[in-house]
């Protein structure tokens, strides 16, 4: 897997900060919403 491109957002509204809830392998983090894109 090489480099891969990708776009992220940093949305404040009224003092709150969007993110996202992932979980995985029984651990919990936050992520800014986004997408990435695949080469082929």
């Amino acid at each position: 897997m090489g480099i891969r491109s990708s776009a992220k957002a940093l949305l404040v509204k009224d003092g709150k900060l969007l993110v996202i809830r992932c979980q995985r392998g029984g651990k919990e983090y936050y992520t800014l919403p986004g997408g990435g894109q695949e080469y082929q």
